[in-house]
Order: structure tokens, then C-alpha cells, then sequence
């Protein structure tokens, strides 16, 4: 898979969002349902703050929180 970048906004010293999609943590299999999540850390600039953050990690941790609060993934209340 040839590397993409997303790139949202202005980079180097301006705020900008920028996306990595480097391809599947398990890149021989086709399903996402056992963790085989993208491969595409972000790179985020905003204000005086930046923000590096793996994807895999952060879609565990979120699926973590739909299970222990099953109405936040649902939309409900």
C-alpha cells in the first residue's frame, strides 16, 4: 500500500490536523473486528498545543468506553 497523508489546514507552523494512513496493524488480513485497526498515527498543531496520537490505541480505548457506557456508542442518552 503506497503511504497517504491527509493533510487539514496549513502545516508546519500553522494549526493543522495531519493524518498518516500507513496502511493495517495486521496488514495479511482483511477484517477489523479482532484489532486490525489503520495504521495512521495524527499529527495535530492547534493554538499552542500539539498532539501526537496512535490511532490503534485510541480506537481501543474508545471502544473500552462504549463498553463500560453502552449509550455514548449508541447516540443515546
Amino acid at each position: 500500500m503506497d503511504r497517504l497523508e491527509i493533510l487539514i489546514g496549513r502545516a508546519e507552523r500553522l494549526d493543522h490536523v495531519l493524518i498518516r494512513v500507513l496502511g493495517r496493524t495486521f496488514p495479511g488480513h482483511n477484517d477489523f473486528h479482532d484489532g486490525n485497526q489503520p495504521a495512521s498515527p495524527i499529527h495535530a498543531r492547534i493554538g499552542g498545543f500539539t498532539a501526537e496520537i496512535d490511532l490503534p490505541s485510541f480506537l481501543g480505548a474508545v471502544a473500552a468506553v462504549e463498553r463500560r457506557f453502552p449509550a455514548l456508542g449508541s447516540g443515546g442518552a
